[in-house]
């Protein structure tokens, strides 16, 4: 299937990944990458909520916001923590398709301004697979982080295992996503420089502005 193809060939290649992007005559494949992820996630999501995973119990919780903070274990959004991974899973889709849209029509925007040639179209092609990529990959990892490492989470927050664990499982999370979705942000700028040429300030300008779209809306909404 070329939405695997594409996964494997943009990490590796970015540049002529995004070549061969541009000539795609359709926004099939980044569609079927944004879709797919955003509706894989929404139904693990569902899942965690029909298991009762979140909230926790108050004192695994206590631990968890004395370790991370309130706005990162609480929701943002005014909605009971019992249905907050309901509404979780139900905007994933939607959240995908706006996070991606909002993306290029960003840098169809600056396109314009700066009197590029970058079309909305192939923006989507682009960033279907540049930033999507990355978010796969950090979504990935905090699965793994958060399902399969879940028993031990809290005994090393609490140092039952030491002070090397404690630091592992604390940090991890806060260097996790930064770093991988920032990768996310920089291969936007790769797909941006590919299509415009323009120069360095503005490749990062407009990959910059690009890039607090999803995390804007992962940092408020995904819990």
């Amino acid at each position: 299937m070329r939405v695997f193809k594409y996964l494997w060939k943009m990490l590796v290649s970015p540049r002529r990944t995004c070549q061969e992007l541009l000539r795609e005559s359709s926004i099939r494949p980044a569609a079927a990458m944004v879709l797919g992820f955003s509706a894989l996630f929404g139904l693990l999501t569902l899942v965690s909520y029909l298991n009762k995973d979140y909230p926790p119990d108050p004192a695994t919780l206590k631990v968890w916001v004395d370790a991370w903070g309130e706005f990162a274990m609480l929701p943002v959004v005014k909605i009971p923590l019992e249905s907050y991974r309901l509404f979780s899973a139900i905007i994933y889709v939607p959240l995908g398709l706006a996070i991606w849209i909002l993306m290029a029509g960003t840098a169809r925007l600056f396109s314009l301004l700066f009197k590029g040639k970058g079309s909305f179209d192939q923006y989507l092609k682009l960033f279907g697979f540049s930033f999507f990529l990355f978010w796969l990959i950090a979504a990935v990892a905090d699965t793994i982080y958060s399902g399969f490492l879940d028993p031990y989470v809290v005994p090393a927050l609490q140092n039952q295992y030491g002070p090397f664990a404690r630091g592992f499982f604390l940090i991890f999370p806060q260097v996790m996503y930064p770093v991988i979705m920032g990768l996310g942000g920089v291969y936007n700028g790769i797909a941006i420089h590919v299509v415009e040429r323009f120069s360095l300030w503005k490749t990062i300008l407009i990959a910059y502005c690009t890039f607090i779209w999803p995390i804007f809306f992962i940092a408020v909404l995904i819990r």
